[in-house]
């Protein structure tokens, strides 16, 4: 929309709603959520159900085996909560783990690169546990029937599963589900009754069964065939935690992320960046110029994070200095309004993960972000 918000300016335009909203990358798994709010559920509710169902829709970009990020507005606190629900990485996975395998790095794929406990799940439960409403298997519930019906295939689903045939096809778990034939078409129905089990133990004994019971010890084997030095210990000992946002001032509005490990900071430290710009003023609403202050913004903020972000336990990134004002002064004067800078390490890696976001009707409002690291 234009400045005053009446004119178009060839741009989507904005969804309204005032009973509850939710966005998410698949139409299924948004329809999950409005379901879940329809049916007296509030934020916390609906982004379980479409946390779940995205499990099953988008199984090349997430899953039960990844790692989850949230904040959550509790509207009656005015309070925002931020949950880390990363993975730490295996106990056997150390230097001479690698140098065993005669590897000097850690690979991108393969068994002995799936080295971090899956912490999707126990996002989940703390999300349930603090702030929603309705009974978890009631919130797995359209998961459970769209995997164990088979939903169909979503372009990019087909796509993703076109492009990793060769290395899906190498494992037998996966070779069975997603490479049992050469091509999936856009639409074809795809069940996949395991996973449809596993959310059925997960509604009704969470933690038990996926952190310490039946499924650890079949992650345990399966890792272990592949390579992976994660174990069942591991995942029993995991544990993720509540923790406070990183907060920061963006064109007159609060803007809040999770802290590290995520990579939150960046966006904190890319927008002040570009807020204290010289030249943003100058710059008209829209094209090149806003863009490229953007993008030079941010390859600024991704040098930030190569050095600061990593484990909180063991690196703390000084959120404060790097969201100074001071500091983004300094780091803007080195933006040439004209000319892009060579990036520090420049490269067009691709990737993904999903994003999906609820709002309910008494303000209640959930950002998540949950990612398995894959595609």
């Amino acid at each position: 929309m234009s400045g005053d918000g009446l004119r178009p300016t060839g741009h989507r335009a904005s969804a309204l709603g005032i009973a509850g909203m939710v966005t998410a990358p698949h139409a299924m798994a948004t329809q999950a959520g409005v379901e879940i709010l329809r049916a007296g559920g509030n934020a916390a509710d609906a982004g379980i159900a479409v946390a779940a169902a995205l499990s099953v829709l988008y199984p090349h970009m997430t899953g039960i085996g990844g790692d989850a990020f949230f904040l959550y507005h509790d509207a009656r606190e005015k309070t925002v909560a931020a949950y880390n629900g990363s993975g730490a990485s295996a106990a056997l996975a150390d230097r001479a783990f690698y140098e065993r395998l005669g590897l000097q790095a850690i690979p991108s794929r393969g068994g002995p690169a799936v080295l971090t406990v899956p912490g999707a799940i126990d996002a989940w439960l703390a999300l349930h546990e603090r702030f929603a409403r309705l009974p978890m298997p009631v919130l797995l519930a359209p998961a459970i029937a769209h995997a164990r019906d088979g939903a169909p295939i979503a372009r990019s689903l087909a796509r993703g599963l076109h492009e990793e045939h060769e290395l899906l096809g190498a494992d037998p778990g996966a070779r069975a589900l997603y490479a049992a034939k050469p091509e999936y078409a856009i639409g074809e129905r795809l069940a996949q009754p395991a996973l449809a089990r596993s959310l059925e133990r997960i509604g009704s004994d969470g933690r038990g069964f996926w952190y310490e019971g039946e499924a650890a010890a079949l992650i345990e084997a399966c890792a272990a065939r592949a390579g992976s030095p994660l174990r069942a210990a591991d995942l029993a000992a995991h544990r993720g935690f509540f923790t406070q946002p990183l907060r920061s001032r963006f064109v007159g509005l609060d803007s809040l992320t999770t802290p590290p490990n995520s990579q939150g900071l960046v966006l904190l430290i890319a927008q002040g960046i570009h807020d204290v710009s010289s030249f943003r003023e100058r710059l008209p609403a829209d094209g090149a110029a806003l863009a490229h202050l953007g993008i030079e913004s941010a390859k600024l903020a991704f040098e930030d994070r190569d050095e600061w972000i990593g484990d909180p336990r063991y690196l703390k990134a000084p959120t404060e200095r790097l969201l100074s004002d001071e500091r983004a002064r300094v780091r803007a004067a080195d933006i040439d309004p004209d000319r892009a800078s060579a990036a520090h390490h420049a490269g067009a890696g691709m990737g993904g993960t999903t994003y999906f976001a609820c709002v309910d009707r008494e303000g209640n409002a959930l950002s998540m972000i949950q990612s398995l690291y894959f595609h």
